[in-house]
């Protein structure tokens, strides 16, 4: 393992190169201790490929790990999932969060085009939105128009 401390902006960065895959895994699942202060690792993105922020809700009302790694089996689809977080609250489950995807333009693996409803499983979807989405229906949830044109909506 190689690393290369960074400082910019009064903010602290260090850039680990890891031998092979299972140790960067280990280190994307598990803290490194380093001077008593605990840091999880994230992966690098390519400049190639598009970072895609997805905020969702109405999460189905899972504990985290179920729900990450359900998410991690309907997601693929649209591309590689970067990072779950949930928005917890120590009263209330808000069912809400946001998804870091990567999507490799010309990619070799066709990606499908993502709408606002993503189902989730056999029972469940969530909602889904992104920057430059387009068009999409508060009321029907439906892309392409908008509550004023909704045909469902009278």
């Amino acid at each position: 393992m190689a690393s290369h401390p960074r400082k910019k902006n009064n903010i602290e960065s260090i850039e680990l190169h890891f031998g092979n895959r299972a140790s960067c895994e280990k280190a994307f699942t598990s803290p490194i201790i380093a001077n008593g202060v605990s840091i999880l690792a994230h992966p690098v993105v390519s400049s190639e490929d598009k970072l895609l922020r997805l905020n969702v809700n109405q999460l189905p009302p899972l504990p985290y790990h179920v729900l990450a790694a359900g998410l991690l089996e309907c997601l693929p689809p649209f591309g590689v999932v970067q990072e779950i977080v949930v928005d917890e609250d120590n009263l209330f489950y808000r069912g809400s969060g946001h998804i870091y995807m990567t999507r490799t333009p010309n990619s070799e693996k066709l990606l499908k085009t993502l709408s606002h409803r993503v189902t989730y499983d056999s029972r469940h979807e969530f909602l889904a939105t992104w920057l430059r989405m387009g068009a999409r229906c508060k009321y029907c949830k439906a892309m392409g128009h908008d509550v004023a044109n909704c045909p469902r909506h009278s």
